[in-house]
């Protein structure tokens, strides 16, 4: 069963001659199968949280860590998912292009004969419309983001 742990995460960022405390030392455990919610304020923390959760950045004190495993850009490009509210699609790419730039990155793309990869598979299911066109809106954007 996944779990993510953040154990002693303090997080600051440089403010002129100060500095601004966003994670104060913050423990907690999330695992797989069960809803964890992170609520609060406007400027509590929650994105800072996430962020951290998600090894998109380095907390300044403790660590993040996915079954046991510090979270680095290999461990979230393998085992971390996540959807943000902007898709962040290349407007020029079709579904298929969108998910071969990220196999490209994960260093995944070629790894079989083409079509057979993880876009080809995903890309290329029967009754999947729109899988030829730039995803541009609506649905098309909502399968788009989640799949790459």
């Amino acid at each position: 069963m996944t779990t993510l742990e953040l154990t002693d995460v303090s997080l600051t960022y440089p403010d002129g001659d100060s500095r601004v405390t966003a994670l104060d030392h913050v423990t907690m455990t999330a695992t797989a199968g069960r809803m964890t919610a992170v609520v609060g304020e406007s400027g509590s923390g929650k994105s800072s949280l996430l962020s951290v959760a998600a090894g998109l950045i380095s907390p300044t004190t403790g660590e993040a860590r996915v079954d046991g495993v510090v979270v680095t850009d290999d461990v979230r490009r393998e085992r971390v998912g996540m959807i943000f509210q902007q898709a962040n699609l290349l407007a020029s790419l079709t579904v298929r292009d969108q998910l071969l730039v990220t196999d490209h990155i994960r260093g995944s793309a070629g790894a079989g004969p083409p079509g057979t990869g993880r876009a080809g598979r995903r890309a290329a299911r029967p009754g999947r419309p729109g899988r030829s066109r730039r995803p541009t809106h609506g649905p098309a954007v909502r399968r788009a983001a989640p799949a790459r």
